[in-house]
């Protein structure tokens, strides 16, 4: 339970001491913090006076010197490049990441530092649905993803394949890592998808961009993906 454990440090108190409500504050913590909530903003919340929620801004910091220090650094790359990028190489612009109002930079700052980890987290479930598709084909798997629900996939499925089902989503869930390294062709194809994106957005008269590859699966097989970009 990540927000009891949460709560034991930022409380200094034994994990099985936690109360239900300190293990409240540490997931509203958790949720709100990494992404620059404010002690005001934090106050509003959890409705405690702004000095306890600075008092616990600081002692999460404390208790987790790393975030701060990821934080910080995801700002500052930000501002010296104008975008982020996920763990795959996606990359999200931030125009306003050195705008002079503050307001509009804090929103571009906010954006720097969750970019990366939601936007890394979109890029593995994506690869996890490629895989279980995958799986599903080779094993003859008539039963079909049909919704992503955050880190969920809804599966419609037949009675019959229940257990079959069941057991290759866990192989995919407890084996991603080794997964991973099998899908560097997938990786560089959401790349260069991104690049070829930005190129068409950037050419002012563009007559023609056609990148047709081969063998791609995304939310399903297609064989082939074809991107056209006319006049």
């Amino acid at each position: 339970d990540v927000h009891a454990i949460t709560a034991s440090k930022i409380f200094g108190v034994p994990l099985e001491e936690v109360t239900s409500n300190q293990r409240r504050i540490a997931k509203t913590a958790n949720f709100g913090i990494i992404y620059g909530i404010s002690a005001f903003g934090l106050a509003q919340r959890l409705d405690i006076p702004n000095r306890e929620a600075k008092e616990l801004i600081e002692n999460y910091f404390a208790s987790y010197p790393g975030i701060k220090e990821y934080m910080d650094t995801a700002i500052t790359k930000a501002a010296s490049e104008g975008y982020v990028e996920t763990m795959f190489g996606r990359r999200r612009i931030l125009h306003d990441i050195t705008s002079s109002n503050r307001t509009v930079r804090g929103l571009a700052e906010r954006n720097a530092i969750n970019a990366p980890i939601q936007g890394s987290a979109a890029d593995i479930m994506k690869l996890a649905m490629i895989e279980i598709r995958r799986r599903f084909m080779q094993e003859g798997i008539c039963s079909k993803m049909i919704m992503q629900v955050h880190d969920e996939v809804v599966i419609d499925t037949l009675n019959s394949e229940l257990e079959a089902v069941k057991r290759i989503v866990k192989d995919v869930a407890r084996s991603f890592e080794a997964i991973l390294s099998q899908y560097d062709s997938t990786l560089n194809v959401l790349i260069l998808n991104c690049s070829l994106k930005r190129l068409v957005a950037e050419q002012p008269n563009p007559r023609k961009l056609s990148l047709v590859i081969d063998e791609y699966f995304a939310f399903g097989l297609l064989e082939k993906v074809q991107i056209e970009s006319r006049r």
